[in-house]
């Protein structure tokens, strides 16, 4: 049975191996993993890699170079705090009970990538090359869109990520939706790029991004004033406007995709953990900024000590087009209330709507749009 394991593949997930090992073998995948990790009772998942020292042995590799060469372990930890890092690593090289904790390490991939997804010209290459395609790594980690390689966008298949059921189906097999049906912006491939990076980092250099760091860069563009408190809502329009309104696209559920972390991320001593697709939309949106000539992410007091009306005014209706503009490219409706709470003004605006003229405009030119929920004037 072990001369039939098939060696890794560049970038090919573990559990991809498992796959053309099974197929190549003809036996049913729990069947294979119980000799292959020496009679013990389990089976592989798609994100999950435990046992990698019984694996490692068979192929006459070390565990340390499967598990970041051929998992998603290095973009998984890349965030995590040194301890904690270090407890993962020790549980990712265990074997027996404690090789089960990969699971929880891997899971804040899994939960963001329902399912599989493939390059179509990768495959094709592969199957020139090796006779089959695979399941590369780069391909299935939240929020990627695209293929680095070729540049074109990636095809989500129907067939789960999760563990329950196991599709031994490869790339070249399955058919599958195209993640874009335009070529990938720039938002789209510095993204990609960053979370590739991530896969090949050095071994044991996990990236510590403390919210002081978040502040300096804010700061740094032009956005945020030294000696200023950053102002939530204006953050989360800030953010939503950068990436184009696609956050559950890039794997984000409707809660995260209400985009109340950023300002989290950027407070001292929260203490929470961020998952990795978090910090590198935060980071890509950064990356990209032009230096901003206002400090539009500055809080604003109201009321007689505050900044003058005219001003809020102007920050205020910039922030509610841009909510706008990113319910219509989802093609989704909000109301007016919704709309300028997600812009920060609605307690403000609804009880002195008349010193906001700008505001005003906003919301009439909401309601002509195609993202009101209640239009005001509809199509004859």
């Amino acid at each position: 049975m072990r001369y039939l394991l098939q060696r890794p593949l560049p970038d090919e997930l573990l559990g991809s191996v498992w796959i053309r090992t099974a197929r190549r073998a003809g036996l049913p995948i729990r069947t294979v993993a119980r000799v292959l990790t020496n009679g013990r009772k389990w089976a592989p998942g798609f994100f999950t890699a435990g046992h990698l020292v019984d694996l490692a042995t068979v192929l006459g590799m070390q565990p340390i170079d499967l598990l970041w060469e051929h998992t998603v372990f290095p973009y998984a930890t890349a965030f995590h705090a040194p301890e904690v890092f270090e407890s993962a690593m020790a549980a990712a090289v265990s074997t027996g009970t404690a090789a089960i904790g990969m699971g929880a390490v891997t899971q804040s991939a899994s939960d963001q990538v329902r399912f599989r997804r493939y390059c179509t010209r990768c495959a094709r290459e592969e199957r020139a090359a090796w006779g089959e395609s695979y399941w590369h790594r780069a391909h299935n980690l939240p929020g990627v869109l695209m293929c680095l390689k070729h540049g074109n966008a990636l095809r989500v298949t129907e067939v789960q990520t999760g563990n329950r059921t196991w599709e031994s189906a490869l790339p070249h097999e399955l058919g599958g939706r195209r993640t874009s049906e335009t070529r990938p912006d720039a938002f789209e491939v510095e993204l990609a790029r960053r979370s590739v990076e991530l896969l090949l980092r050095p071994q044991r250099q996990p990236l510590v991004r403390e919210p002081q760091w978040y502040r300096d860069e804010l700061i740094e563009r032009g956005l945020l004033s030294p000696d200023r408190q950053l102002n939530a809502s204006r953050l989360a329009a800030w953010l939503l406007e950068r990436t184009g309104g696609r956050m559950r696209r890039f794997g984000f559920n409707a809660k995260d995709a209400e985009l109340k972390w950023p300002a989290l991320m950027v407070r001292p001593r929260t203490g929470i953990p961020f998952v990795p697709l978090k910090h590198l939309v935060f980071q890509t949106a950064l990356a990209l900024q032009p230096l901003s000539e206002k400090p539009v992410l500055d809080h604003a007091p109201v009321g007689p000590s505050g900044r003058p009306r005219e001003q809020l005014d102007k920050q205020f209706s910039t922030a509610v087009r841009a909510v706008i503009r990113a319910y219509v490219r989802k093609g989704e409706r909000v109301r007016v209330c919704d709309a300028l709470a997600e812009a920060g003004c609605w307690q403000l605006y609804r009880h002195s709507s008349q010193d906001f003229p700008r505001v005003t405009e906003a919301v009439r030119h909401l309601r002509l749009s195609a993202a009101s929920y209640r239009p005001k004037y509809r199509p004859r």
